[in-house]
């Protein structure tokens, strides 16, 4: 599911690792859906989806304990991990499955992760584009392309299973729509970015921010697709900055995935998208705008999760 990756960056030593993953496999998000049996609520994560996001925590042990020796193999110092998640039943079980593969035996030792939500008039993560200055909202090729996907992932019968010839063509016209909404190009898109990157983290984690480091896309991205970004520290104080998509490094390197001086990392990706809180509030409708970030999800690692 996942590649296995870069090795280490030569004469450097990898200090952060930031993990920004999509949520795992789900029921339908409209309750009325006849194709779907055995008492599920809607958008819940499914044993798929829990397969995937342990999936995606054992790619992130293979990794940087296994093979960069990055993390340590037992859970054992507070403060190693941080987590945030939206306060949706899916995304917060998508949490506990990646810090379950990730820690599987963590749970013994009574350790539990706390995961940070926000209040509604500060969450960043979740939403829609109706929230922004002409928010266009879920275009109807979105929906057609969901239904595909759920149908061939669990490998259920839908009104919504294509043919190869037409699914090909729905998801086509579902990424442009929606890359149209929420990651156009040109001057236009940094406007939106800046406004309104991560406005559908829940729904499409990476599209975003994809766009907002410079990447093309032509196929919608898939569950528990992620994006890590890693920061290293080099000899004389040189930090640089590697990023992956699904475990691929990412082509805006430019130089064989050695990496990206950090503060060309931030002039050229980030920078150019800073919004100050109280601007966003300015150009957002912003419900409630004293709410606070509260800890009101508790991820365990190394707990069950619950699905279907």
């Amino acid at each position: 599911m996942f590649e296995e990756g870069p090795g280490a960056l030569d004469n450097a030593q990898l200090r952060l690792v930031q993990v920004i993953f999509r949520h795992g496999a789900r029921t339908p998000l409209t309750p009325e859906k006849p194709f779907w049996e055995g008492g599920c609520h809607k958008g819940q994560l499914t044993l798929l989806g829990q397969e995937q996001t342990r999936a995606l925590g054992s790619w992130l042990r293979q990794r940087y304990m296994d093979q960069m020796h990055f993390l340590e193999p037992q859970l054992e110092h507070a403060g190693v991990l941080s987590a945030r998640t939206t306060h949706f039943q899916r995304t917060i079980a998508t949490l506990q499955g990646v810090l379950t593969g990730l820690y599987p035996d963590a749970a013994e030792s009574g350790i539990t992760i706390p995961a940070v939500t926000a209040g509604d008039g500060n969450e960043i993560m979740s939403g829609g584009t109706h929230d922004l200055p002409g928010g266009k909202g879920h275009p109807p090729f979105v929906e057609l392309l969901d239904c595909h996907h759920l149908s061939q992932s669990h490998s259920k019968a839908t009104p919504c299973d294509y043919d190869d010839h037409l699914a090909t063509a729905i998801e086509a016209e579902a990424v442009k729509r929606m890359a149209w909404a929420v990651a156009p190009e040109g001057d236009q898109g940094k406007e939106v970015l800046k406004l309104g990157l991560g406005h559908l983290v829940n729904e499409v984690v990476v599209m975003p921010l994809l766009r907002m480091l410079q990447q093309r896309f032509s196929t919608w991205p898939g569950y528990a697709a992620n994006i890590v970004l890693e920061l290293w520290q080099g000899k004389e104080e040189q930090w640089v900055v590697r990023a992956l998509y699904n475990g691929r490094i990412m082509d805006c390197h430019q130089n064989s995935g050695k990496g990206i001086p950090l503060e060309q990392f931030l002039d050229q990706f980030l920078l150019p998208y800073q919004l100050p809180m109280e601007d966003h509030d300015a150009y957002c409708s912003v419900r409630d705008p004293d709410a606070e970030p509260s800890n009101t999800a508790q991820a365990a690692s190394g707990s069950s999760v619950q699905g279907i």
